[in-house]
């Protein structure tokens, strides 16, 4: 059977979360901090939290999703998976109910905003949603979130703060972008290694998209970098993977990437 969610979810939310004695799975891209901490107020202090979100360094600096929220679900030793593709909205509880709804975890999506969505009690249907879910989950070019990176994004974001003089861009259509604008020293000043060195490379690439046939094409310069490196391009595949958990470069697939900052 289902439900059919046709106005403000909220209170139904935390009904949800309330009755919910083992686990609460969330899937959404934006997701604001005091919406966390009702989960939590609202939630059996045992309970197994997981959360699949898109992080993306632009949305963290222009408050989309909120880095607060993240770092208390971490503390929960909560899952955090980061999904670059996400649109979802799906919220699992006890694997007995799900609502899959258009509502992100934010004031607006549960309280104001026209949304819509379903609620699903069948367990046939609920069994196919956590088994995508956990496909999700596990898929390769998807991160797990650990709290060394969401130190690392706070340090960012606080650098970010410091070099905007005009007022940040909140407007819905900014906060839908991946993209962030930086100054042309902010990255350099703020990354060093292989990972300050990957970045100056992807800007030298001068498009924004790239692959990783555009890194088989220097490798004379990883190993002008690094002499003594024997597998150069297993270092630039996990230096990869670092720049995209912080938010700074998507996984699009098939060896292929999207840089996600823009020099001003």
């Amino acid at each position: 059977m289902y439900e059919l969610i046709r106005k403000p979810f909220y209170d139904k939310f935390m009904e949800l979360c309330s009755n919910s004695t083992s686990s609460i799975k969330l899937c959404s891209p934006f997701v604001k901090t005091n919406i966390i901490k009702e989960v939590l107020k609202n939630s059996n202090k045992n309970i197994n939290l997981s959360l699949i979100t898109n992080i993306n360094l632009n949305s963290l600096c222009k408050g989309g999703l909120d880095l607060a929220a993240l770092e208390l679900l971490a503390n929960k030793n909560a899952p955090i998976i980061n999904s670059q593709k996400l649109h979802a909205k799906i919220y699992i509880f006890d694997n007995k109910k799900c609502a899959v709804t258009s509502a992100n975890l934010t004031n607006s999506g549960l309280k104001t905003n026209v949304e819509y969505g379903i609620l699903v009690d069948d367990i046939n249907q609920i069994n196919t949603i956590i088994k995508d879910y956990n496909s999700i989950s596990k898929y390769g070019l998807n991160g797990k979130i650990k709290k060394e990176q969401l130190e690392r994004i706070r340090k960012l974001i606080e650098a970010f703060n410091q070099q905007t003089t005009s007022p940040i861009d909140t407007t819905s259509e900014n906060l839908l972008s991946d993209i962030i604008s930086v100054n042309n020293s902010f990255l350099d000043n703020h990354f060093t290694g292989w990972q300050k060195f990957l970045i100056n490379i992807i800007d030298d690439f001068n498009k924004d998209e790239f692959s990783t046939k555009d890194f088989r094409n220097i490798e004379y310069k990883l190993l002008n970098y690094a002499p003594n490196s024997k597998t150069p391009q297993r270092t630039v595949n996990r230096v990869l993977q670092e720049l995209r958990d912080v938010g700074l470069i998507k996984f699009l697939g098939n060896g292929k990437y999207k840089k996600l900052w823009h020099n001003l």
